[in-house]
């Protein structure tokens, strides 16, 4: 082989993406997942889904609800503690 074939051929690149890895990866392990699981994958994409939702909707109304108001936890043999939940 001469020295020009060698310069025509390109090397791989050095340095590939660690995230383009790792979600190759993870989109194989789901798509393997899906296809021999496919009620327990419908399963837990419902349950992150409401999770999402419930974070999304649920914590600002619960937060909407108790700001401003003093709440007492009491813990049994340390006392109680008062908080209270304000905006910044």
């Amino acid at each position: 082989m001469t020295e020009d074939t060698f310069r025509s051929v390109r090397a791989p690149p050095r340095d590939p993406s660690i995230w383009s890895a790792m979600a190759l990866t993870v989109g194989l392990f789901a798509l393997v997942a899906f296809i021999t699981f496919p009620a327990a994958t419908a399963a837990v994409s419902v349950a992150l889904g409401l999770g999402w939702y419930l974070v999304r909707h649920g914590l600002p109304t619960i937060a909407a609800r108790l700001r401003g108001r003093t709440h007492e936890l009491t813990v049994p043999g340390l006392g109680t503690l008062e908080y209270r939940l304000t905006d910044r």
